[in-house]
């Protein structure tokens, strides 16, 4: 099982992977869910503080 890992590497631990020849784990790394971005708030302002 791999760690999981910066989004932002996957490409490079994709390479690696398929060096080592670990291909269908290479594949999955790829195809892991990106996370979400935050909803947009409809109003200008907040009303409720952020913590």
């Amino acid at each position: 099982m791999l760690l999981p890992h910066t989004p932002a590497n996957s490409y490079d631990l994709a390479g690696y992977l398929i060096d080592l020849g670990r291909i269908e784990e290479a594949v999955a790394v790829l195809h892991q869910d990106q996370p979400s971005p935050p909803q947009s708030s409809t109003s200008a302002w907040i009303e409720e503080p952020p913590f």
